[in-house]
């Protein structure tokens, strides 16, 4: 049976988190994914960046992170963008929490993906009318 690990600690991986604070998740011992934070708080993250070298780890990062007591904001509205491949995450997490009597979701408003519709890696999410920033939580 697996292991997993929650430690908050400076960014794993390379890129525009570096030195920054993060929840890291390790399965075996294996750091398998992380979540940046762009606040001071480690109980209440607004998402910079997550990273995930396995596929759903980043899923069961973000529900370990609830399950004890972290807020998770997935950025400010009209200020920060959101990647395609964050919009269908953001979307999926917010679809496993409408029917779950555990979890909470607030749409915090829309995500600000000016000038970025040309950008392969925002280009689709750029296109969709429900590309949001949320809040998750426990109830």
């Amino acid at each position: 049976k697996d292991t997993f690990d929650l430690k908050y600690e400076v960014w794993k991986w390379c890129g525009y988190s570096e030195g920054k604070k993060s929840w890291n998740l390790y399965k075996n011992g294996v750091l398998v994914a992380g979540i940046s934070n762009d606040n001071k708080n480690k109980f209440n993250v607004l998402i910079r960046h997550i990273e995930s070298k396995e596929k759903g780890m980043a899923s069961k990062l973000i529900f370990m992170l609830l399950d004890n007591g972290v807020v998770l904001e997935t950025g400010k509205p009209n200020y920060n963008s959101v990647s395609t491949t964050a919009y269908y995450m953001n979307k999926k997490i917010a679809d496993l929490i409408r029917n779950n009597n555990k979890y909470m979701f607030t749409i915090l408003g829309k995500a600000n993906n000016s000038g970025k519709e040309d950008y392969e890696p925002y280009k689709e999410a750029s296109t969709k009318i429900d590309n949001y920033h949320y809040r998750f939580e426990l109830k």
